[in-house]
């Protein structure tokens, strides 16, 4: 995917230049969506914007379940974040000791890990593209999109 297009959008956050693209809501699919364009496109930093008011990208709602009893209801190897490393997530899970502190996780040979870690392999996931500023996590809700003579207003 090549991003060659000078449409820009202007926001109304203090913080927030311009950009060329902005996501809205940094959930798993929008915390995705960033990452993906980052791997697939020519970005700047800066370039891209997640409007998530949640503190962490990846979470959203599905997985940002503080009860370990949440679990989620599909195997571990199943879960294909990052499709260049499809046992990232299971990998993830043994490494970060997780899977250690959560033994009843294991369901003879599938292991269903609780809705919080997947949350916090997303947040590692996506650290690194925060860090170095290709992706900008607005920690605000989005109220309003419009579209004006130079782009788009957020």
């Amino acid at each position: 995917m090549r991003i060659e297009t000078e449409a820009r959008f202007a926001c109304s956050h203090p913080n927030i230049p311009v950009h060329r693209v902005a996501i809205i809501g940094g959930g798993f699919a929008g915390a995705s969506l960033a990452r993906s364009l980052t791997l697939a496109a020519r970005v700047e930093p800066g370039d891209i914007v997640v409007f998530e008011p949640h503190q962490r990208l990846g979470a959203g709602l599905a997985y940002d379940a503080c009860d370990p009893a949440m679990r989620l209801n599909v195997a571990a190897h199943r879960m294909r974040a990052l499709p260049e490393a499809p046992d990232a997530f299971l990998s993830f899970l043994r490494q970060s000791g997780c899977l250690a502190r959560d033994p009843d996780a294991i369901r003879g040979t599938d292991v269903y890990a609780r809705r919080a870690d997947f949350a916090a392999f997303m947040e590692e996931t996506m650290r690194p593209l925060l860090d170095d500023g290709t992706v900008i996590h607005a920690r605000d809700r989005v109220d309003s999109v419009h579209r004006s003579a130079e782009g788009w207003q957020i």
